[in-house]
């Protein structure tokens, strides 16, 4: 289900503490059918052993709930 929703945020860490954005998704608004969204993210040149992401969603207000 979105509510409000304008957009998501994905983020990436190498440390799991400091995250930037690498792709945003429009959001759906309101809805309460099921959706799924995807995007592709090329580590192929990362050196560590983790990599860690968040979602962040956007409401049309301007605030944001962050999943990890």
């Amino acid at each position: 289900m979105e509510i409000n929703c304008s957009r998501y945020d994905v983020e990436r860490s190498f440390d799991g503490k400091m995250f930037s954005t690498i792709s945003t998704v429009a959001g759906n608004g309101n809805t309460s059918l099921e959706k799924n969204y995807t995007i592709n993210d090329d580590v192929t040149a990362v050196t560590g052993n983790m990599v860690y992401y968040r979602l962040k969603q956007v409401d049309f207000d301007g605030k944001k709930v962050t999943q990890k």
